[in-house]
């Protein structure tokens, strides 16, 4: 309890001390829906576009090798596999979060506790298939008035709706005073009876929470005199950092006291309000609002998954959501240590490169001429990219002198070369230096293995790795990816 409450504190503090810490920026986020949702302005996709698509593609039923977790297990157990407490349980404790397809998997929508239909109606197809009890899965549309759907979803208005359903990419078609949207139920039995469920639909109340400031004895010219620091509307700077901790540790402290004292068994949401799911205690046999059924499915086909790609291999996102991914790389052949005395390169590919750069002065109170030219350069690796060829160089006056070593067209392995510098004065040298050169172009191709937990599910074979995640039917849309460069020997968790 305590780690919440201090957790709390850190979220507290934040929100009442915002006048103070504000920072500008170009992006704007108003979360207006569930948390860790944005607003982002798009439009609505119509039910006719995705239903198309999937169509046109293979849509297969893809079986989940999604492993049911032993919470899970548990917990049909202790819902006495019974069907209708089963979806009562679902429909009760489970947040609606906008998003479509299928994402987390059963056992991450268990734990976070939200999740949109498809991701609801998974994990209760989970808790069902461990019940031994049959079921299908229903894809279809929904007619839904707006005044339900902003409760749904926990906005204030109608064009809130739509935005959220365009920023998450959830089908729907406005009809002014309804929306028709894409949804996906389950199909069971219960007391001999067929039903039509739909657990992720939810009914819901705004909760205000506690007065943070009065709880906390928050006063915002006490925090400032306790910093001691140079505080604007925008900023402060040069904070006692001391006298702040003992500050921010005596509110915690009375943070701890008054949540003890007045909400020691109640949830986050009672303390900071919220939106609370208003219970049901019956099961009815067909949904609340018409719904039309285009498809039924013993399993949710793959196109309407979200997937994750490391390398060239390829994951469902929910399949692999709880469990560690590990990769692990041969250590393969090392590059050699560089020679003392030589100027290091580095270790680069075949398409990578790196560069150098000395700078020379002439120290002497006349011009001198400074003639620099690469020597034993037959691998062609290196080059001169400024202060190459014959230079006039003034009393005082500098040089750069830039060198720029290449994979580009190399073979693996050593590769070395000469800078020659030479002073002239008057047409007649009087002093030269040579450096020596050397550099690595490593073999372009690495072997690496790919685990997921203890089991090798992949191969990677290049030291450029790119890890991207997908969405379903969205024109194959990829919203993050990111790349990394694998080492010889190295480990990545």
């Amino acid at each position: 309890m305590l780690k919440i409450i201090n957790s709390l504190f850190i979220f507290i503090l934040c929100l009442v001390s915002s006048p103070v810490f504000a920072l500008e920026t170009n992006i704007r986020l108003e979360p207006k829906t569930n948390e860790g949702w944005i607003s982002v302005k798009k439009e609505m996709l119509p039910p006719s576009e995705p239903d198309y698509i999937m169509r046109a593609m293979s849509v297969d039923e893809a079986p989940s090798s999604e492993e049911i977790s032993e919470d899970l297990k548990s917990l049909a157990r202790g819902l006495q596999y019974d069907p209708r407490k089963i979806y009562l349980w679902v429909k009760n404790n489970i947040k609606f979060t906008p998003y479509f397809g299928l994402l987390k998997g059963a056992n991450l929508t268990y734990l976070d506790k939200s999740g949109n239909d498809f991701d609801q109606i998974n994990l209760m197809g989970k808790l069902l298939r461990e019940s031994e009890i049959e079921y299908s899965f229903v894809y279809g549309q929904m007619s839904m008035p707006y005044e339900d759907m902003q409760n749904w979803l926990g906005v204030e208005n109608k064009s809130e709706v739509i935005e959220i359903l365009g920023a998450a990419s959830i089908p729907g078609i406005d009809l002014g005073y309804m929306c028709i949207v894409s949804r996906l139920l389950i199909e069971t039995t219960i007391n001999g009876e067929p039903c039509l469920l739909d657990p992720s639909f939810k009914r819901t109340i705004k909760t205000e929470g506690i007065n943070l400031k009065e709880a906390i004895g928050y006063d915002l010219s006490d925090i400032i005199a306790s910093g001691d620091g140079d505080y604007t509307v925008r900023r402060v700077q040069n904070l006692n950092e001391e006298n702040l901790n003992k500050k921010l540790v005596k509110y915690s402290t009375q943070l701890n006291n008054y949540i003890k004292e007045n909400h020691f068994n109640d949830p986050i949401s009672k303390i900071i309000g919220g939106v609370e799911i208003i219970p049901k205690t019956d099961h009815g046999i067909i949904p609340e609002f018409y719904f039309r059924e285009n498809y039924s499915w013993e399993e949710i086909p793959e196109e309407y998954f979200h997937w994750v790609t490391i390398g060239n291999n390829r994951f469902p996102i929910h399949q692999i959501s709880t469990k560690r991914i590990s990769i692990v790389v041969e250590t393969g052949e090392q590059s050699p240590n560089c020679p003392s005395g030589s100027t290091n390169f580095g270790e680069v590919s075949k398409g990578g490169g790196s560069t150098n750069t000395f700078t020379l002065t002439n120290p002497n109170d006349v011009t001198v001429t400074l003639k620099v030219k690469l020597l034993n350069n037959s691998s062609g690796a290196y080059s001169l990219i400024s202060g190459g060829g014959t230079t006039n160089l003034g009393s005082q006056k500098t040089l750069k002198i830039g060198i720029k070593f290449s994979g580009n067209g190399q073979s693996p392995g050593i590769k070395t070369s000469q800078l020659k510098m030479e002073w002239f004065y008057d047409g007649e040298s009087f002093h030269k230096d040579t450096l020596n050169l050397w550099g690595y172009v490593s073999e372009t191709k690495i072997s690496a293995n790919l685990f997921l937990e203890e089991e090798s599910v992949g191969e990677i074979n290049t030291p450029k790795l790119n890890i991207s995640i997908y969405h379903p039917y969205d024109a194959g849309y990829c919203d993050q990816t990111c790349t990394y460069t694998l080492k010889r020997g190295g480990k990545y968790v």
